[in-house]
């Protein structure tokens, strides 16, 4: 991932004057709209920076916190919504925020705390939906400097909730590892199949190949359905920075439930590979027939 690209600068404010008067000599990593909850519990729209050397917190360009990054503590992330608290140390007091972005937000605050701290930035997972209650607040830091509402309970290795890979961040810094956490099901939607493997299927044919892995047509071996199963190398997905792609469209498949659009069946993995296994409908790909016909007539 060569981050002197501006690809996630999603606000567009690199070269911005006005943010440039605000950041100076720093290299604009990240930047997004994300939503902030105040300590009367209000959501507030604000924008978001992550610099090599600092997190901005600003109403639209109007900068309301710097933090530097050797001042982050670490994160607290929620398994069930998008909300996430950046921790300050005893220099400052916590951040509450939303954004279907966190994941790479989190990336980049990782990317920067290693290359300065030389440390793997501390990451707790909560199974709750709001994380109000481990928020410190600036009233809190005041009394007392030390204090914090930062779990030393579910501590989990921020490189495997990034991209699922084993070990410390510290001996993989600048390196891409294919090394993944754990193998088996991920989903399924059969209420009567709860656990499915690739020794379940039997290839029968390969229909398309693409940069990250292949869709071919299989049997499942226990009751002889025919599905559409897509493998992705892990590798390549962490090599090309698919992997935040790769968990949305995971998301996107499993929520879809209509007769007209194709859904995910089963989830799996291995510790090389990825697995969707969906229904096979023939007729190809829809971007296929676009592509040669260019505009459907309304009889299409």
């Amino acid at each position: 991932m060569d981050l002197n690209k501006n690809e996630y600068d999603f606000l567009n404010f690199t070269g911005d004057k006005e943010i440039k008067h605000i950041i100076r000599d720093e290299h604009i990593w990240f930047s997004d709209k994300v939503t902030k909850t105040n300590r009367f519990g209000f959501s507030q729209e604000r924008h978001i920076i992550v610099t090599n050397l600092a997190v901005y917190n600003l109403k639209k360009k109007t900068l309301k916190r710097r933090i530097l990054m050797e001042s982050i503590l670490g994160i607290t992330i929620s398994k069930i919504t998008d909300q996430f608290v950046i921790h300050g140390n005893e220099d400052e007091y916590d951040y509450d925020y939303v954004s279907w972005r966190r994941r790479k937000i989190i990336e980049f605050i990782n990317k920067a705390y290693v290359e300065i701290t030389k440390k793997e930035l501390r990451l707790c997972e909560l199974d709750q939906k709001s994380l109000k209650n481990v928020v410190t607040t600036k009233k809190e830091k005041k009394k007392d400097p030390k204090f914090t509402r930062m779990s030393n309970m579910n501590l989990i290795p921020i490189c495997t909730y990034l991209y699922g890979i084993k070990g410390d961040m510290n001996s993989n810094i600048g390196k891409k590892s294919a090394t993944i956490a754990r193998s088996g099901t991920l989903y399924s939607k059969r209420k009567d199949i709860t656990e499915v493997k690739i020794e379940d299927f039997k290839i029968l044919k390969i229909l398309g190949r693409g940069s990250f892995g292949k869709v071919s047509m299989v049997e499942y071996i226990p009751n002889k359905e025919i599905y559409a199963m897509k493998t992705l190398k892990k590798d390549v997905l962490i090599d090309q920075d698919q992997v935040e792609n790769t968990l949305l469209e995971k998301k996107i498949l499993e929520s879809l439930d209509h007769p007209f659009l194709v859904g995910l069946t089963f989830c799996f993995q291995t510790e090389e590979r990825i697995y969707f296994i969906m229904p096979f409908l023939r007729g190809g790909e829809l971007f296929q027939h676009l592509r040669k016909f260019r505009v459907f007539d309304e009889e299409k």
